[in-house]
């Protein structure tokens, strides 16, 4: 049987808030990271323009934010992430070219419904 942080592994330092609201703390990691996604996305804006900073810096401040607020929100279930990128990476290498657009979608979402269908699956027993 799956382990207790199976499905929710992310950040609960927003669950007195979540408590409050009366909502669950993976929705309000959700929403808080949005708008912090905003403001990330002015300060690049503002501070980060190609005049003022290196193409380095311009490619690694949203991988290392949006890396950041994945875990935050999704935790060790990050690694669901990375593997359907990586399987889809190595469906546009070695698919034939005029079927690899169905192939990766067929992929992910098979791999969603099952998640989904496994989630469910779990829960309800």
């Amino acid at each position: 049987m799956p382990g207790v942080h199976t499905f929710y592994d992310g950040s609960k330092v927003l669950e007195p808030f979540a408590d409050i609201v009366g909502v669950d703390v993976d929705k309000v990691n959700l929403v808080c990271c949005q708008f912090f996604s905003i403001a990330f996305a002015l300060i690049y804006y503002k501070l980060l323009s190609p005049e003022k900073v290196s193409k380095t810096t311009r490619l690694t401040f949203p991988l290392i934010i949006g890396l950041s607020l994945c875990y935050f929100c999704y935790g060790n279930a990050i690694k669901h992430l990375f593997g359907v990128i990586g399987v889809c990476y190595a469906l546009l290498q070695f698919a034939p070219i005029q079927h690899v657009h169905k192939v990766v979608f067929i992929f992910s979402m098979g791999y969603l419904i099952f998640i989904h269908w496994y989630r469910w699956y779990v829960l309800t027993k």
